[in-house]
Parts: structure tokens; sequence; C-alpha cells
């Protein structure tokens, strides 16, 4: 898995950035999953959820951006709560519903999109970096 310089080889790098964009997808879906259960909870009268998930969407695509360097690392979080969010906002035949069209679900869902969109603007693009920006 190593080259002989002390560095990672090319298919060792691969391989680690193809985990680390698997595992930013899927606790992408994790957070999307959580927030979709507990988007309701409110504390004295505020949707502390729904604040709570909004806030953790963009903190988590910001910081998917940073850690892997590119946009898509920041997109990816973003993906998996969409995937996760419009699954559990879609009705079933059964009737089952988990994200209800009320005013709160609706904040949820597309509080969450706008955060996730302003997490992945606010990362990093590669283009800066190369040319000495910060």
């Amino acid at each position: 898995m190593r080259a002989t310089d002390g560095q990672f080889s090319d298919h060792g790098f691969a391989v680690l950035t193809g985990a680390a964009h698997a595992a930013l997808f899927l606790l992408g879906a994790l957070v999307g999953m959580f927030g979709c259960f507990y988007f309701a909870e409110t504390v004295v009268g505020v949707p502390i959820g729904t604040v709570l998930g909004i806030g953790a969407n963009f903190v988590m695509c910001w910081l998917g951006g940073l850690g892997m360097r590119s946009k898509l690392g920041a997109a990816l979080p973003a993906a998996g709560w969409l995937v996760v969010a419009m699954a559990f906002a879609a009705g079933r035949p059964e009737g089952d519903i988990v994200v209800t069209s009320t005013g709160l679900g609706l904040t949820f869902l597309f509080g969450g999109t706008v955060a996730a969109g302003v997490g992945i603007g606010a990362a990093p693009s590669a283009w800066l970096r190369q040319r000495g920006f910060r």
C-alpha cells in the first residue's frame, strides 16, 4: 500500500479517497435519518430539532469540503442527506409518512437543502488553493 518513497501509492490513495467519499455520503444519510425523526422536537416552543438539523447539514457539508479539499467532498454529505430526507418525505401507499407537509416539516426540508448549498459554496475551490489563495 505504500510506495518506496514513504508516500501512498496512487492505488492506495484512490482507495482511501473512495472510502472517505463513501463515509461522507453515509454520514449525510445518517444525519438525514436522525433529522427526519427529530425535526419536530421543541424545547420551550423553539423547534430545536429543525434548528440543529439545518445547522448540522451546513457544518457537515462545509467540513466535508475542507477535509477532502474539494467540492465533491462537500456535496456528498448533502446528497446522502437529500436522498434520505426525500425518501422519508414521500408518502407510501399505506399512508405512512415521516416528514409531514407542515410548516415545520417544510422548513426542515427547504432549510436543510439551502444550508447544504451554502455549505458547498463555502467550501474552498481547488483552483483557489492552487493559486495560493486561502
